[in-house]
């Protein structure tokens, strides 16, 4: 299940555009999320991921307190950087198990390569999702790479990402 709380709602715009309503697709304001996921689980949905806005708000504070693992989506430049230290000390403000992930990233670059060092003395990275133009082309009509070409490289990105995640989640659980 898919949750969008931002307000810029890309991830909502994103699913109309889908042909198959495959993942499913709720918008709960954020006010209601404790709420949302008591029914959801109750359905019997195991994962439920929520997109939020890029700032530290109400909305991120919100939804931090119910997650199970937080997915820190950070992008290889100074501006991310400079905002992920809100989000960081409110994670563990909440202390919520977060994994990093560089996103639409230049592999094999000096930039990309000292974010990654920086972000590891603070947490845990998930595999990188590199920029490739399959993503862009993917999303224009609401696909994955998978859908358009199972095999090609952003399809395996993006397995590699999820099996990586569910792992997480896994030893996350195991500790509770």
């Amino acid at each position: 299940m898919l949750i969008d709380t931002d307000p810029q709602g890309s991830l909502t715009e994103w699913w109309q555009e889908r042909e198959i309503e495959e993942p499913q697709m709720s918008n709960v304001p954020y006010e209601s999320l404790g709420a949302a996921l008591s029914v959801l689980e109750g359905e019997g949905y195991n994962y439920v991921l929520i997109d939020t806005p890029p700032e530290s708000n109400d909305v991120i504070t919100a939804t931090v307190k119910f997650a199970d693992l937080v997915i820190i989506p950070v992008k290889a430049g100074p501006h991310d950087l400079r905002a992920v230290r809100q989000t960081l000390t409110l994670v563990k403000d909440e202390n919520k198990p977060f994994v990093f992930l560089l996103n639409e990233v230049t592999l094999n670059t000096n930039i990309t390569k000292d974010v990654m060092v920086a972000l590891s003395q603070h947490g845990k990275l998930c595999p990188p999702m590199p920029r490739r133009t399959i993503m862009v082309e993917a999303g224009i009509d609401g696909r994955v790479p998978q859908e358009l070409r199972p095999s090609c490289s952003a399809a395996r990105d993006i397995r590699k990402l999820c099996d990586y995640v569910l792992e997480e989640l896994e030893f996350q659980q195991a500790r509770a």
